[in-house]
């Protein structure tokens, strides 16, 4: 008879110490947080950066189906999207290809429509303003600042906290 785990069975078993799950947690936090604080800062510096002409050389959205957890999606492939834009610009005589719309884009998405409002602002052929670092020209962004993507990093990160001080406390009790 084959051995089949399922979901129940896995943490039924398993013995939950708040410690360790504290310790976890506390560190996926750290690492959200390091990530976020590199989006926001680079987020930021993009406001010094020079624009320069650029031009639109592919444009898409990308599909990525995976199963998903919860009651709705439980065991079901579902189809998740992010934008795939590329573009050319050119720094004194040399040329580059950038990818990043703005910090924090790598996101994926469940709505179609958010991915697809974002391809139609950036059609192949259409001539961009392209904002590239001074000091290293192949960093690239098309919108300048921070954006909804840059702040959820943040956001993740502060709930991760908030999860690992719960837990720590937990512990601390118990």
């Amino acid at each position: 008879m084959p051995f089949v785990m399922t979901p129940t069975v896995a943490y039924a078993d398993a013995a939950w110490d708040p410690k360790t799950a504290a310790l976890v947690v506390a560190a996926c936090s750290a690492a959200m947080a390091v990530s976020a604080g590199y989006f926001w800062l680079s987020a930021r510096a993009t406001w010094g950066w020079r624009p320069v002409e650029g031009q639109i050389t592919h444009s898409a959205s990308e599909i990525w189906e995976t199963y998903r957890r919860g009651l709705v999606f439980w065991g079901r492939k579902v189809p998740i999207y992010r934008p795939d834009i590329a573009y050319i610009y050119t720094v004194a005589g040399v040329d580059y290809e950038g990818k990043r719309i703005f910090f924090g884009d790598g996101a994926w998405h469940d709505s179609q429509d958010h991915v697809s409002a974002i391809i139609e602002r950036y059609p192949p052929g259409q001539k961009v303003r392209v904002y590239c670092s001074p000091t290293s020209p192949k960093l690239s962004v098309l919108e300048r600042g921070q954006q909804k993507g840059t702040l959820r990093h943040l956001v993740i990160a502060a709930q991760l906290g908030v999860a690992a001080l719960v837990l720590g406390v937990m512990s601390a009790i118990s």
